[in-house]
């Protein structure tokens, strides 16, 4: 993929999910367990897109509500900078955001880049906010 050094978001999420992808065409998945015995979730675009529009989602609600995402997750985080699955849902719930468990899952299992059940708290407060 071409591109001209000077990218903006989507255009930097396109070709990093396009370069996953044909990596996993030549037979490189990554597809493992995490800590809790969950199976993680492939990259590929499909799923990547999938991410972003369940954060969009959040990102939006919590927009609407003139809410501090980050002074929320700093709360739950202490000083760890991580945050469990289950501070991820307590969160979502204090902020009304209704999610299917099947989403919830995914996008646990999805950020969970390290496979270790856990989420980095900074990260996923700055992939909400700028997500589209």
């Amino acid at each position: 993929m071409q591109y001209d050094n000077c990218v903006d978001y989507a255009e930097f999420i396109k070709i990093i999910f396009s370069e996953v992808e044909e990596a996993s065409a030549r037979g490189h998945k990554r597809m493992s367990l995490n800590v809790k015995g969950d199976i993680m979730i492939q990259r590929n675009v499909a799923n990547g897109q999938r991410y972003e529009e369940l954060l969009g989602k959040i990102s939006d609600h919590v927009k609407s509500q003139d809410q501090s995402l980050l002074r929320i997750f700093e709360i739950f985080c202490k000083a760890t900078g991580f945050i469990e699955f289950d501070q991820f849902k307590k969160i979502l719930s204090l902020l009304e955001f209704k999610i299917a468990e099947p989403d919830f899952k995914f996008l646990c299992s999805y950020a969970d880049e390290n496979a270790q059940g856990n989420l980095h708290a900074y990260d996923l407060v700055d992939q909400i906010n700028f997500a589209q």
